[in-house]
């Protein structure tokens, strides 16, 4: 009997032919959809890539020019100082910052550079932008000495309101190449930067990049399909209107998306090119995941089904890190900050919220000492610590560089207090890591909502804890400042005082007050110290608390400095002349005047000029200043030693290790902080500290001298202890040169 051949039944072909058409065609729907909706997010995130390295490109350029404006200022009070001391400050900065070249453009258009090159600028459409008062950086030039393509940045040289020349740096234009080889899309992406008009600022080192980007002239056309609507055309049109876009076309069959975005400086565009395969993996891995699947077994439809899901949410997970994560410390960057903590404050029932903004003091002085990595690992730590101690509702993120904002809760001022000095002291450990003298200081600004139900935007919160954050800058010990509604009638005084401090030093408004120190053992004047008092023509008699905490911070505190000592040595020579009795004076040497490394010179040509024995003139620091940078600060005192100088540390047992700096630093005489004996009477351990102090500072050869004295109880027992000489309201509060005089008279 033969054999029966099997048969399928038709209706159940029908039925798989049909489950595999249904599959198939709602699998490629599924696809279709998948991709519109991955190609959308891959859309956002190349925008965001671009954007990325336009932020990079914008600092680098950002900082040059405020570095430039700095440097301004400083050419200015040295412009009548000898050539070689410009150049040489000049040499510094281009070597610190990669300047190929750096000079002074007169009037004329004549120059004066580090690299003794011999050129006239005046046909330079950045020096005319400089002569009108603009900084400027000029689009790509051919660089007049030796063909290469150059940038040069310009910036004006202000005297009396008046431009009198520009400060110029040149840039080989290979820096914003290596700006634009920061690897993309695992090295596959690269960058140019283009005027809006399409002319070329800088390629790319990449192999695949072109070296001419013929692509924005036109000249590319025959060999470019635009797959974009309106290509090419709506490219330009959109960069002529300062807009952003994605342009894909595809050039010797390779498809390429080609992400534009503006850079804000000048007319610049940054363009970010990627080819599709790169950037849309994760889309056709999906896509042929899913085709592969639904043409097999109809059984593994579910399973398959799951799977795409799954690559779809890790895909839009791995985005959404792209887009919304800090890529070296791993926090929120600041639009997700935004987004978050707008939503935890609306859904919070108790919404007691705090956004805080914070940097790390001299964060710069780290990547230059112990080097980025270092930097980066610092940055790390900082965000590990706060994670630990944020709670669920609670976010932290990184802005740029060192500094971040945080969103936390608290139940009252004292509670937030605590939370961030236990944060604080737990980052200060980091210093343990590194070696060397090094004091980690970090700065907060706090803004508080308190019974806000429906905030708007976040962004005022940040606005105002920055606003706090900058108040707060420049000191030598971690601060924590809490936002107020007169923080910026502060800044408006404090802007005032700015705007007005040079003509100020220019009409001597000025004056020196003298405060006596009394010698202990005879009861009479044997020194002063001088100090500053501002006759202000509108607002009368302004004290040092209401101008000298500004002048630190930007720094003008070092020309106060240098005009108080050359009173000081006038009024010394004055004395001698006169005959009359004549005491050593002390004056205050400020941070920035140590930064200075010409003031021993300009002190001592003071000293020359006006024939004061150096003897008669006392400089006093403080602890402070000293512990920033001891190493350095050494090696000025030792400087200062040998022309003759007494030497003063002032405030003396106000904080750090004030016993230790003893053995390292060469001073001559102690003056004690008042809160060091302020509290003494009654507490005897108390005064067996400054008795052992007094001592010891005794036994090397250190006089001693106490500031702050206001009882006589205090005058009392520091001439027991041997205190050499004391100041303070007990005695005569700062007065005058000529009450000082007629003082001194009486003495005698």
């Amino acid at each position: 009997m033969p054999r029966q051949k099997s048969r399928i039944p038709i209706s159940t072909v029908v039925i798989l032919i049909a489950t595999v058409l249904l599959l198939s065609g709602l699998s490629g729907l599924y696809v279709h959809f998948l991709s519109d909706n991955l190609a959308g997010e891959t859309y956002v995130y190349l925008q965001e890539i671009a954007q990325q390295s336009r932020d990079i490109l914008r600092k680098q350029i950002e900082e040059d020019i405020t570095t430039l404006q700095d440097l301004s200022f400083f050419i200015i009070s040295h412009k009548d100082s000898a050539q070689e001391l410009v150049l040489q400050n000049l040499r510094a900065v281009a070597a610190n910052h990669d300047f190929k070249r750096m000079g002074i453009i007169e009037l004329d258009g004549s120059v004066m550079t580090t690299d003794e090159a011999e050129m006239n600028l005046a046909d330079r459409p950045y020096f005319s932008s400089a002569l009108n008062g603009k900084s400027s950086l000029s689009d790509t030039i051919i660089d007049r000495t030796d063909g290469n393509l150059i940038n040069v940045y310009s910036i004006p040289l202000y005297r009396n309101n008046e431009v009198i020349g520009a400060v110029f740096a040149t840039h080989s234009n290979e820096v914003y190449k290596s700006i634009l080889s920061v690897s993309t899309f695992q090295g596959n992406g690269y960058s140019y930067i283009v005027k809006s008009t399409g002319e070329t600022i800088a390629l790319s080192d990449h192999p695949n990049s072109v070296k001419s980007l013929g692509l924005l002239d036109g000249k590319m056309d025959e060999r470019c399909k635009y797959l974009s609507e309106g290509g090419r055309e709506k490219m330009m049109e959109n960069m002529k209107n300062g807009e952003s876009g994605i342009l894909i076309y595809e050039k010797d069959g390779i498809k390429k998306y080609m992400s534009y975005v503006p850079v804000e400086i000048n007319d610049w565009y940054l363009i970010s090119v990627v080819p599709a395969s790169v950037a849309s993996e994760r889309t056709a891995y999906v896509q042929m995941n899913t085709l592969w699947v639904c043409l097999g077994v109809v059984i593994v439809f579910a399973l398959l089904l799951a799977y795409n899901l799954f690559m779809q949410n890790k895909a839009r997970r791995e985005l959404f890190n792209l887009a919304f994560t800090d890529s070296l410390t791993g926090a929120c960057n600041l639009n997700k900050f935004r987004q978050d903590a707008l939503d935890i404050i609306k859904k919070a029932e108790d919404n007691r919220f705090a956004v805080i903004r914070f940097d790390v003091e001299k964060f710069k002085f780290v990547n230059n000492v112990y080097g980025y990595e270092t930097g980066n690992r610092l940055l790390q730590h900082i965000v590990r610590v706060f994670c630990k101690h944020l709670k669920e509702n609670e976010r932290i993120a990184r802005l740029y560089n060192d500094e971040f904002t945080v969103l936390m809760h608290f139940s009252d001022r004292e509670d937030l207090i605590r939370r961030l000095e236990q944060i604080t002291g737990e980052i200060e450990q980091f210093k343990n890591q590194i070696s060397g003298n090094f004091d980690l200081t970090i700065s907060y600004g706090i803004h508080k909502l308190i019974d806000q139900k429906d905030p708007k935007d976040i962004s005022d919160m940040m606005d105002k804890a920055n606003l706090a954050h900058k108040l707060g800058k420049g000191r030598h010990s971690t601060e924590i400042n809490f936002y107020r509604d007169t923080l910026y009638d502060d800044m408006v005084r404090e802007k005032e005082i700015e705007n007005s401090m040079k003509s100020a030093l220019k009409n001597r408004e000025f004056e020196v007050y003298l405060q006596p120190k009394i010698d202990l053992d005879t009861g009479k004047v044997s020194g002063a110290e001088a100090l500053t008092r501002w006759n202000h023509p509108q607002k009368g008699l302004l004290y040092p608390g209401e101008f000298i905490p500004v002048f630190e911070k930007n720094g003008f505190v070092a020309d106060l400095d240098i005009f108080v000592f050359e009173e000081v040595c006038k009024l010394l020579s004055g004395w001698i002349k006169e005959g009359l009795p004549v005491v050593p004076v002390s004056v205050n040497v400020s941070r920035h005047l140590l930064e200075n490394v010409d003031f021993t010179g300009i002190y001592v040509n003071l000293l020359k000029r006006y024939q004061v024995p150096v003897n008669l003139i006392e400089l006093e620091l403080t602890e402070t200043v000293v512990f920033e940078n001891v190493e350095y600060i050494v090696d000025v005192l030792n400087r200062l030693k040998e022309n003759g100088f007494v030497l003063s540390m002032d405030d003396f047992g106000s904080g750090y290790s004030s016993l230790n700096l003893l053995k390292e630093i060469p001073v001559d005489v102690l003056k004690l902080d008042r809160g060091f004996f302020k509290e003494i009477m009654n507490n005897d351990r108390g005064k067996k500290i400054v008795n052992g102090v007094i001592r010891l500072a005794k036994s090397i050869g250190i006089k001693v001298v106490a500031e702050g004295v206001e009882t006589p109880q205090q005058s009392d027992f520091l001439r027991q202890v041997g205190c050499d000489m004391a100041q303070g309201y007990l005695f005569a509060k700062p007065m005058p040169i000529r009450q000082f005089e007629a003082l001194l008279r009486g003495a005698e």
